[in-house]
């Protein structure tokens, strides 16, 4: 089973996963709705129209490699990666989302990630970039 690990700007400490990391808009209608938890996994669809209505951006760097080589040499917080062999994705700008996984589902009826694996060395991630608007993000 794969572990994931992640290094947040605000965070001293490294995060670990071992399914799921969720950053934006679904945390936020995870840990938001936490007060409609006795409508059971409906919470999340009500919380969801509320937050589309409200949809909010998150500015953020993202950095991934899919060479293994190169992951071993993750550079630490505020240093540049060494992207001379082109090896390493950057991405700056507004985001809606970010969910990366090692499984298929996040839930029984929701696979988000069909080409995942608990057992191999990869994982899947989902980006929403902005802007967009509700209208095309509801599409």
């Amino acid at each position: 089973m794969n572990l994931l690990k992640y290094t947040l700007e605000k965070e001293d400490l490294p995060v670990y996963s071992a399914i799921v990391f969720c950053w934006g808009l679904l945390s936020d209608i995870d840990i938001e709705s936490e007060f409609l938890r006795c409508l059971g996994v409906t919470r999340f669809y009500v919380y969801l129209v509320w937050r589309l209505i409200k949809l909010r951006r998150y500015k953020c760097t993202i950095q991934w490699t899919s060479d293994k080589e190169a992951a071993g040499k993750m550079p630490g917080l505020g240093e540049e990666i060494d992207n001379t062999d082109n090896k390493w994705i950057v991405h700056n700008g507004m985001q809606l989302s970010l969910i990366m996984m090692n499984n298929k589902y996040v839930e029984p009826e929701l696979e988000m990630s069909p080409y995942s694996d608990l057992e191999d060395e990869n994982c899947g991630f989902l980006l929403h970039k902005g802007p967009v608007k509700q209208c095309q993000f509801i599409k």
